[in-house]
């Protein structure tokens, strides 16, 4: 990770959890402003513009008390509320809060940031506009490939992957990752073969989200939360009496691995588009080459939403067959990594976690079609 002036930072090589929020200290915490500057500095202006457009991290003082027990450093959250993260009421520290801080070691700088690096009041979002079904096509749709296929996912979109077992997690990766078990998959998935598109998405719902107009129908649609893709799902099905579904995280890993053991099922530099290799921008899905299993984009591009909930000690519950993740959460899983990311956060074990309704322009979909 670089600081806004490009300086290395030495974050300590470790990955802590911090109540629902994953702090990563060697790959997972990139600023807003050494972000920008990296990928200004390639000469992708409209990537920068993007991701100086996001909105900061948000923090608590429980969290910040939580981490700074778990040894990150009152230096090294100055860092992090400095270089885009804000404190919920850090303007409005009590006299309580302040004492707590100081038992967990905060000094007097880490204090003066919280209260300076307050956080904006958020403004209260408009209620999601109502599911409309289209009615159904006159006369009925008898076009190659099944319903569908007006929408450009008819079933040549979908690969069909078997059922099995395989290692999941990573013994050396994230602790999120660990422990590593042998999961078995008792029932076959008809998985699409890339990323839902901004085409796609526009052919059920009218229009498109995404962050990059520029890009064109090709591209993965970005910009969609998990509850904007339940939306689309109701009306894809609804309109085309079938039923399409997100991949559970255990499917996706598996179909991600496509058999093989290693971080990348292949060479990432010619299967994916992350940081490295991307321009600053998603790209259209199926340029690269794909993994064994026929699948593009299992790696990088977008991060996509899955249907678990997600939480960092799940894997430690032992469930190996079928597992279909914690009965609840705040927090949605998200696989695959992304156009902006490091090669690291694409591997097939790698996983992070989103609010439901968060949107951003790294994070897309794809679908299981249940026959």
């Amino acid at each position: 990770m670089s600081s806004s002036l490009g300086v290395p930072l030495n974050l300590g090589g470790a990955r802590r959890v911090i109540g629902a929020m994953v702090i990563d200290q060697s790959v997972r915490i990139r600023s807003v402003a050494g972000r920008v500057a990296r990928i200004a500095a390639s000469g992708s202006l409209l990537a920068a513009v993007a991701i100086a457009q996001e909105p900061v991290r948000r923090y608590r003082v429980d969290q910040i008390i939580q981490g700074l027990d778990q040894g990150l450093s009152p230096g090294r959250w100055t860092i992090l509320l400095s270089e885009g993260g804000c404190v919920e009421g850090g303007d409005a520290l009590s006299a309580t809060d302040e004492a707590r801080l100081r038992r967990a070691k905060a000094t007097d700088g880490l204090i003066r940031s919280i209260r300076t690096y307050a956080c904006p009041a958020q403004k209260a979002q408009a209620p999601d506009p109502p599911i409309v079904v289209p009615p159904p096509p006159a006369p009925p749709d008898t076009a190659p490939g099944g319903p569908a296929a007006r929408y450009g996912l008819g079933d040549a979109h979908f690969v069909r992957i078997a059922p099995g077992t395989f290692t999941m997690g990573a013994p050396d990766g994230a602790p999120d990752e660990t422990p590593v078990r042998t999961v078995t998959l008792t029932r076959s998935i008809w998985m699409q073969a890339s990323e839902v598109t901004n085409g796609q998405w526009k052919a059920v719902m009218g229009s498109t989200p995404t962050g990059f107009p520029g890009c064109g129908d090709e591209c993965p649609v970005d910009n969609v939360s998990y509850d904007d893709v339940q939306r689309f799902m109701a009306q894809l099905n609804a309109a085309t009496g079938r039923r399409y579904r997100l991949p559970t995280e255990a499917e996706w890993e598996y179909a991600a691995r496509a058999g093989s053991t290693g971080g990348h099922a292949g060479d990432v530099m010619r299967m994916g588009w992350y940081g490295d290799n991307s321009g600053g921008k998603p790209r259209p899905a199926r340029q690269g080459i794909p993994n064994a299993w026929g699948l593009h984009d299992m790696h990088g591009n977008v991060w996509e939403w899955v249907e678990d909930w997600y939480d960092p000690g799940y894997y430690a519950q032992g469930v190996t067959t079928d597992p279909l993740g914690p009965a609840s959460g705040t927090h949605r899983v998200l696989r695959g990594g992304s156009w902006m990311d490091y090669a690291d956060n694409t591997r097939s074990a790698a996983r992070d976690g989103l609010a439901p309704s968060a949107r951003n322009r790294s994070t897309g979909f794809r679908l299981v079609w249940v026959p």
